[in-house]
């Protein structure tokens, strides 16, 4: 029986299965490409959130600059400022004082030596008058620390009238070693003023108040010869 069941063939419920499985075959094939692209796609999905949630902890974004105020446009000028001509200056050197060249409102700085010590005078020169004599001469005790009040620093400065130099210019000479109170062993300092028509020249030394006193005399020389 079983060799003629051979010979006669597959049964139909062999030929309908036969027929079936190409088909259930694609059906199964396709669902498999279906669930893999769900499945890549789910996967890329994650890495992308993944990688996106890396950017924002670990890269920071940048630090914006802090905020600057537009600076002020400058005010149109009106009119030129006049221009302001200082003159030339000249001396004429004490004996034994020597004279090295300046640069800018400092023009000239003199040195004499005593003792062993070699002491300087600047020259300055600034246009106009420059604050004005009291002025200057209340920041220039300010410098060696005396004090610009009362009534002795009122009489100490009514008493330096003004003299003139070797050409006739109004010129003051302020020795703060005689103002009231005045340390005798503190620095003091010797200041001359001369008036120009265009120009103030100030002529400054600061030292003990014995060395001012010994050059006092070629200290006034010079600030007479200014020119």
């Amino acid at each position: 029986m079983f060799a003629r069941d051979v010979r006669a063939g597959p049964s139909a419920a062999q030929r309908a299965l036969a027929s079936c499985l190409p088909r259930m075959y694609c059906r199964i094939v396709r669902c498999c490409r279906v669930m893999v692209a769900a499945v890549l796609a789910c996967a890329g999905l994650g890495c992308r959130r993944e990688g996106s949630n890396e950017v924002r902890t670990w890269r920071e974004p940048p630090t914006e600059p802090a905020a600057v105020a537009p600076a002020p446009m400058p005010a149109a000028p009106s009119s030129p400022a006049p221009a302001v001509s200082m003159e030339s200056v000249n001396w004429t050197l004490p004996p034994g004082w020597t004279a090295r060249e300046g640069s800018g409102m400092r023009r000239a700085t003199f040195e004499v030596a005593l003792g062993g010590t070699v002491y300087e005078c600047s020259l300055t020169v600034l246009p106009g008058e420059a604050g004005g004599l009291e002025a200057n001469a209340r920041r220039w005790a300010a410098q060696i620390g005396r004090t610009a009040e009362g009534p002795g620093w009122a009489q100490w400065l009514a008493a330096t009238a003004a003299g003139t130099t070797a050409d006739g210019a109004p010129l003051w000479i302020l020795d703060y070693s005689q103002l009231p109170g005045a340390d005798p062993g503190a620095p003091s300092m010797l200041a001359a003023v001369v008036r120009r028509p265009h120009d103030s020249l100030f002529l400054k030394m600061v030292g003990p108040p014995g060395v001012l006193s010994e050059v006092r005399g070629a200290f006034t020389a010079l600030a007479r010869s200014l020119r």
